[in-house]
């Protein structure tokens, strides 16, 4: 897992003034392994105790950014959303990954596509579900249980990974220390930018590249273009175009979701080919 880029440790709290805030003994536990590693990491800790406070406090990591060139790991500390499409905030409003989306996309794109976010909750699928291919990914990649867990059980979880990745800087080691020091046997998952793109645009082919859509698409198109009394191919041949098109569609997205149309040097960092997707949409049908 290349997660090695970082240079700052945000720990965004947003609970309820009742229950056991976990943060700031994170907080410490991590850097005092940081000094000790002599990583040149900020670590820090803010809370977020309204819907204004906690887009603050994201609008001024953006700030730092983009006028730094730090690449943060932001750690959010709140709880999730019923249905699993957002977050829950300590005065009890309701953000979605929808609202989220955008920010998250301007501190990723300042970071190069290196924006690395740790959740204390299991709803951050979701985000996949909310992605298009034609958008700029909002993140390299975003770590959180695969169920609910207890709050002291993911102090220890995340105690352990950052501690390993300060250590060694081995993204696969920390997720494998993550993994196998969670007490109650909650295991962890990292959701990539890859999956993100993968499933976004097998989502894409089944809603827009099926033969009925095309079919369906290409006589309106041919019916407009006979209205405006222009010559036209044949539906079939519409058809036909819509199909030779998919193939550099892909990677046209593809290039603009990691950003290797304003970062080159993105372009061998990320590996994902028009082969496998067709191979894996052709198995799951």
């Amino acid at each position: 897992m290349d997660i090695n880029h970082f240079s700052r440790i945000v720990i965004l709290e947003s609970l309820p003034e009742n229950e056991w805030k976990t943060f700031n003994f994170l907080r410490d536990d991590i850097e005092a392994v940081s000094v000790f590693h002599d990583r040149d990491v900020s670590i820090d800790t803010v809370s977020a105790k309204t819907e204004k406070d906690f887009w603050g406090e994201l609008e001024k990591l953006k700030n730092i950014v983009v006028e730094s060139g730090d690449y943060p790991i932001l750690h959010i500390e709140c709880h999730g959303s019923e249905d699993k499409k957002g977050l829950v905030l300590s005065d009890n409003t309701f953000i979605s990954w929808e609202e989220l989306k955008p920010l998250f996309t301007e501190i990723n794109i300042a970071t190069k596509c290196n924006f690395f976010i740790t959740l204390a909750i299991c709803n951050g699928a979701y985000l996949g579900e909310i992605i298009l291919p034609m958008d700029r990914a909002p993140c390299w990649g975003v770590l959180g249980p695969t169920e609910e867990s207890e709050s002291g059980h993911l102090l220890a979880s995340y105690t352990a990974f950052y501690k390993e990745l300060l250590t060694s800087l081995d993204g696969n080691k920390a997720l494998s220390k993550l993994n196998s020091s969670a007490e109650n046997k909650v295991r962890y998952s990292i959701i990539t930018a890859e999956w993100l793109f993968r499933s976004a645009f097998k989502n894409y082919l089944s809603k827009h590249a099926t033969n009925t859509e095309y079919w369906r698409r290409a006589k309106k198109a041919r019916q407009e273009l006979q209205n405006n009394d222009t010559k036209s191919p044949s539906t079939q041949d519409i058809v036909q175009m819509y199909k030779i098109s998919e193939k550099p569609t892909f990677y046209e997205y593809l290039e603009r979701f990691f950003m290797a149309d304003i970062y080159p040097e993105n372009k061998n960092r990320f590996y994902v080919t028009y082969e496998e997707i067709i191979k894996e949409v052709k198995e799951l049908s």
